[in-house]
């Protein structure tokens, strides 16, 4: 195991002690050591203004990197900022289009009305 993995997986730890300046110091730390599944934590806490304020187009930037690492939940999450013209231009085929396993793209699909 690497050593990004290795702080993704101290970062969930220390998530359960709800310590929630070092959980997002943590997941930060895992984005930018390019652990996809911190990208996506900590992009969700930041659409949802979960611990950190609601910020939409920093969390489209920081899901982008999760999507781009493969991780379908951050490309499900992204989709619908697409949809809206959050961060991007507004876009329907690419938020239907994002690099996702096919049952986040049907599931999308349904979601898009298409």
């Amino acid at each position: 195991v690497g050593k990004p993995q290795v702080a993704y997986r101290e970062t969930l730890r220390r998530k359960v002690e709800k310590d929630l300046n070092k959980t997002v110091l943590f997941f930060d730390r895992a984005c930018a050591l390019k652990v996809a599944e911190g990208c996506n934590e900590l992009g969700l806490m930041f659409q949802v203004g979960k611990e950190v304020p609601r910020d939409l187009g920093r969390a489209a930037d920081i899901l982008q990197k999760g999507c781009d690492g493969g991780v379908a939940r951050s490309c499900a999450a992204l989709a619908p900022l697409y949809q809206d013209g959050v961060r991007f231009p507004k876009d329907a085929a690419r938020a239907g289009s994002i690099n996702q396993p096919p049952e986040v793209i049907e599931r999308m699909k349904k979601l898009l009305g298409n």
